[in-house]
């Protein structure tokens, strides 16, 4: 054979060598599959990470920048799990305030577990969200990137004031303390305010606000600071009557904060959605079966 047919045939030949190669490879090396898994588990033994209760953020190998839009889709997944997270949280606590049943140690418990668990979440998407954008190669992404990293920051402060919350909760019912019957039901109405707009906006996670969608984001922020303003006044009223427990309003106080602060994480969130989340594919079932395409 010619130096010029070797040259034509040579990458046949060396594609049939890698092929035979392979093939005795898997063939040797398939009998001893389940003790080779049992060396590696042996090897690299579980990390703390995946025990039941604690967060591990999983992703498929490879160089990033190879799909960056799959892992935005990713990621605003795990995002949309952390807003669960809080409504659910916010909703625990408003049953745990009012109801002198709930075992509050228990319960302030699982509200720790919880919040530690949304760090978690925080912590691992946004130190993924970094790697994506030091390999990102548009500013489409990186936009996207920096704002979904402040959407997660927002979603874990609104955890740490659900569990505060709760602390509060505990407080209220170790010690005693009642409300007379009016203000506690303007306690639950502002509570309810607050958990409305918590719902709407996590509802509201997998898309871009529209104009009317924000505005009403303002409604409800303009609602919050509304009733924080009556609720702080009603607080100086009895303070000034001199008929107020001292301790029990400076508690009403800290829970209007804790709520008033959950409210502005919620507008921070829609404000971000609103603004610069606008070119991050999101997945769109077509009518009649589940299969889904990048948009």
């Amino acid at each position: 054979m010619t130096g010029t047919a070797l040259s034509k045939e040579l990458p046949l030949f060396l594609a049939m060598f890698h092929t035979f190669f392979n093939v005795i490879n898997t063939i040797v090396f398939f009998p001893f599959v389940r003790q080779f898994a049992k060396l590696i588990e042996k090897l690299v033994p579980a990390k703390a990470e995946y025990d039941e209760g604690t967060y591990h953020f999983t992703y498929i190998g490879g160089t990033f920048i190879d799909s960056p839009e799959l892992y935005l889709l990713t990621i605003r997944d795990e995002i949309r799990k952390m807003a669960n997270l809080a409504c659910n949280m916010l909703s625990r606590y408003r049953n745990m305030f009012n109801n002198k049943e709930v075992n509050m140690e228990a319960e302030v418990l699982a509200m720790k577990k919880d919040e530690e668990y949304a760090d978690q979440m925080q912590e691992q998407l946004s130190n993924f969200c970094v790697h994506l954008l030091q390999d990102s190669q548009t500013p489409t992404n990186a936009s996207t990137l920096n704002c979904l990293i402040r959407v997660m920051d927002e979603l874990e402060s609104v955890t740490d004031s659900c569990y505060n919350l709760a602390m509060l909760s505990q407080r209220r019912y170790q010690q005693g303390w009642t409300f007379e019957l009016s203000i506690a039901s303007d306690l639950n109405q502002y509570e309810l305010l607050v958990q409305e707009f918590l719902d709407y906006i996590r509802d509201r996670m997998d898309r871009t606000l529209t104009k009317a969608e924000m505005q009403k984001a303002n409604e409800f922020e303009e609602q919050i600071n509304t009733w924080r303003n009556h609720l702080s006044d009603m607080v100086q009223e009895r303070l000034t009557s001199g008929n107020a427990d001292v301790r029990i309003e400076l508690l009403i106080l800290e829970k209007i904060r804790h709520l008033e602060h959950i409210g502005d994480y919620c507008t921070n969130i829609a404000e971000t959605y609103h603004q610069a989340v606008k070119h991050t594919p999101v997945l769109q079932k077509r009518s009649g079966n589940t299969t889904s395409h990048l948009v």
